[in-house]
């Protein structure tokens, strides 16, 4: 009897590391305490993008304190290094950094600025900001900026209104509160030929036939469109690319929004990918999912999406998404369920 039953032990066992080896893994979140404005959900963080080795913020409404904010990358190193060493780091302060522009709300159904991209080289900056007029449909545009030497203010060329309807791009989705949500800045060897991508929100409607990002010249006078990879429910904003073309978007799915339900999730098909255990117990969805642009077009990379570990019965809305170094990403969230800047290792 006793070898008998440590034989049927061995068998459980080994079914049980089998089904465990068929669940993805969800990877691990740690949260970076923050202090000062930016832990307030009237900060409602919309963007976030590197500018050399400074970590910008971007407020939805930077207009109620006039300014960005800015953390320095030693200053997150240090901290993520702390939390390895298991220390309890101290709060990190983001430090504003003033705008100066003529533009704030001139345009009927101005609902914030969504998305922030650099140029380190040069200075120059690109933002989108949305809008949803009460008698037409919604829209975003991009307005170009440019740091001062000193990185002490932020100058958003506004000229005037008019300027801002060359740089429309229309909802192609036509879904309320669904704008252009991220931006990727495309260096070149030759600065002119730079590009910016500007990625809509809700790629994967299951109602439309394509969605295509678009694709701008550093002046904002070229514009051209590539088709996007039918990713479900929201794209909220990208990392950096490599010098291989790629680049990863924050995708998640929160059960407000059911304009954005889909009868199947077209990732998990497309990359034979199961849901981690925590996905397995919540309708909401939070990953990260890579994109390769190349030849002026944009496709799913062959790297699997990466599932973040959720918080039962809470879901996060993540805005904002960096690379750190080789370690993995930063994260940040708007308001709900607050302000929450994490870093996930990849």
């Amino acid at each position: 009897m006793k070898i008998k039953l440590n034989f049927s032990i061995i068998i459980v066992s080994i079914f049980i590391g089998l089904n465990l080896n068929a669940q993805e893994t969800e990877n691990k979140l740690h949260e970076i305490e923050l202090s000062g404005y930016v832990t307030d959900k009237e900060s409602e963080i919309s963007g976030m993008s590197w500018y050399d080795d400074n970590l910008i913020l971007l407020p939805q409404y930077p207009e109620k304190k006039g300014a960005i904010y800015s953390l320095q990358k030693k200053d997150i190193l240090a901290y993520i290094n702390k939390i390895e060493e298991n220390q309890q780091p101290l709060p990190l302060k983001p430090k504003p950094i003033p705008i100066t522009t003529q533009y704030w709300g001139v345009l009927d159904g101005y609902e914030g600025y969504e998305a922030i991209v650099f140029d380190s080289k040069t200075g120059e900056s690109w933002l989108t900001i949305e809008f949803e007029p009460k008698e037409s449909s919604p829209y975003s545009i991009i307005v170009k900026g440019q740091f001062d030497k000193e990185m002490t203010s932020l100058n958003i060329d506004t000229i005037d209104y008019k300027s801002f309807l060359i740089q429309k791009i229309s909802s192609q989705s036509k879904i309320t509160n669904m704008a252009e949500e991220a931006l990727v800045f495309v260096p070149a060897e030759e600065l002119n030929k730079s590009q910016i991508i500007s990625i809509h929100e809700a790629n994967g409607v299951e109602s439309k036939k394509s969605i295509s990002a678009s694709i701008f010249s550093k002046d904002l006078q070229k514009n051209s469109k590539t088709e996007m990879p039918k990713i479900p429910f929201r794209i909220t904003d990208a990392t950096e690319i490599d010098s291989n073309g790629q680049f990863w978007v924050i995708n998640f799915f929160y059960p407000g929004d059911r304009c954005l339900s889909v009868l199947e999730d077209g990732l998990i098909k497309s990359y034979s990918i199961k849901k981690g255990k925590s996905h397995q117990k919540n309708i909401f969805v939070e990953r990260l999912v890579e994109l390769q642009y190349k030849n002026g077009e944009i496709s799913l990379s062959n790297n699997k999406p990466i599932q973040l570990e959720l918080i039962n019965d809470i879901s996060r809305n993540w805005e904002g998404i960096a690379r750190l170094e080789n370690k993995g990403f930063l994260l940040i969230t708007d308001k709900f369920p607050k302000t929450i800047l994490a870093f996930v290792s990849k």
